[in-house]
């Protein structure tokens, strides 16, 4: 992170207060931020965080509805994603270098990086004056169909904020679960743990007590003795450990008899344990697709193909 505060601080230094800051993971960075040295001038100077419009897509709703560019008052129609587009021009370097010496290559990266910051100093007074442009332009075509539909459906711009506040006090309330559920959950995961280990321990008991008919009548070496005794030893302290989890965790909660592997508390119990798990994987595949999206999106840009040498066929 030592390379972002360093941004951080010139632009603190350059630039003052109420700066908007695009980073792909600001979500978490800006914990790391709050939390060093720049945090007091951070609040001081008012800079805004911001998730890029592109990969705030990529992140969780929670996440989209703090730090996307679509809710945050001041941005305007920044999508923050200039580097993304300063490297997929960078990628035409890939065809024009690749043969090339290293001095040559260097020189061209060089000078392609050179051009490209003249060519945008020079440009952006056009760039701020086009969308300042482009926002009037949308708050004109908008503002009638706004008012319609506030008349329609009887709402105002209160309603708006409302709605967004709600949102994020609604996600807040989801990063933990309810006591009841965790408890129960708990109590599954040991209650699972105590009956996979009285199983092992009992597996373990038969084969101690057959060690001696496996020795005189299958020829048990002393390698495969020493397993079975080890086995022993170890299946029933790990079946002592967990019964003394469990108990104690039904005294702390008041549980009074133990659930039984065909009692209805645990048949529930179990229903519901299986449903976090699904619905947390299901939130995993989810994340893991889009994140695939993106990684094929930008393998289809142009300028990144493979070199041809006429000389060959």
């Amino acid at each position: 992170m030592k390379y972002p505060l360093a941004m951080v601080r010139w632009l603190l230094d350059h630039y003052g207060a109420d700066v908007g800051l695009g980073y792909d993971i600001m979500c978490a960075f800006w914990k790391t931020l709050k939390r060093s040295s720049l945090g007091a001038d951070v609040t001081a100077m008012r800079l805004q965080g911001v998730v890029p419009a592109f990969h705030g897509h990529a992140h969780n709703r929670p996440c989209q509805i703090g730090w996307h560019p679509l809710y945050i008052e001041g941005v305007g129609l920044e999508d923050f994603e200039e580097c993304e587009r300063t490297f997929a021009l960078s990628n035409h370097l890939a065809v024009a270098t690749r043969l090339a010496t290293v001095f040559h290559r260097q020189q061209q990266i060089d000078e392609h990086f050179q051009f490209h910051d003249q060519d945008k100093h020079a440009a952006s007074g056009n760039f701020i004056f086009q969308n300042y442009r482009q926002a009037l332009e949308k708050i004109g075509s908008n503002r009638g169909q706004l008012s319609a539909l506030e008349q329609t459906l009887g709402t105002t711009a209160a309603h708006y904020e409302l709605d967004h506040l709600t949102e994020v006090k609604y996600f807040e309330g989801l990063r933990t679960e309810p006591p009841e559920f965790q408890q129960t959950a708990d109590y599954m995961e040991l209650l699972q743990k105590l009956f996979s280990a009285s199983i092992s321990a009992d597996q373990a008991k038969t084969d101690y007590i057959r060690l001696d008919f496996n020795i005189i009548n299958n020829g048990y070496t002393k390698k495969e003795i020493t397993g079975v005794r080890t086995r022993y030893r170890t299946s029933w302290t790990k079946y002592t450990n967990s019964e003394e989890d469990t108990a104690r965790f039904e005294e702390e909660q008041g549980i009074e008899t133990r659930w039984a592997v065909d009692s209805p508390q645990y048949r529930d119990a179990l229903v519901l344990s299986t449903e976090r798990r699904y619905r947390a994987a299901i939130s995993e595949v989810e994340r893991l697709v889009v994140q695939r999206l993106f990684e094929l999106t930008k393998l289809g840009m142009s300028g990144v193909g493979t070199y041809t040498n006429p000389n060959f066929t």
